[in-house]
């Protein structure tokens, strides 16, 4: 085989691994299609892209989560404006999982006053 048959075989081999290629992102463009059309469940479009060894569709969330939380003390705050402020930020959402990205939109906090009795 001289280099320039090599040269050809290797074009057609990369032209047929193209082609595969665009054939596997065709059939998971479909699958995800007949899902987001509600022709197949999720679990049927999972199951299909598993069998043929294609990338699971992959699933966002959004949505809002409610923490009721019960402040017993709030120790040694001079006035209440701190207090508040003390609350609001132990109560600001921190997290080390990269794959939730959230804002914490509203933090606030309702504190009653009453006077330390203690010394």
């Amino acid at each position: 085989m001289n280099s320039e048959d090599t040269t050809e075989l290797r074009a057609q081999i990369e032209a047929l691994r193209r082609a595969h290629a665009q054939f596997r992102d065709d059939v998971r463009t479909a699958v995800v299609r007949q899902y987001q059309d509600g022709v197949w469940c999720l679990p049927g479009s999972q199951e299909a892209l598993r069998d043929l060894g294609l990338p699971p569709i992959g699933m966002d969330f959004e949505g809002y989560a409610t923490i009721r939380v019960r402040i017993t003390a709030v120790n040694d705050a001079a006035e209440r404006a701190e207090a508040v402020d003390r609350v609001v930020a132990a109560l600001t959402v921190d997290c080390d999982d990269d794959g939730i990205e959230f804002d914490t939109e509203s933090v606030t906090a309702s504190l009653e006053a009453q006077v330390a009795t203690e010394l």
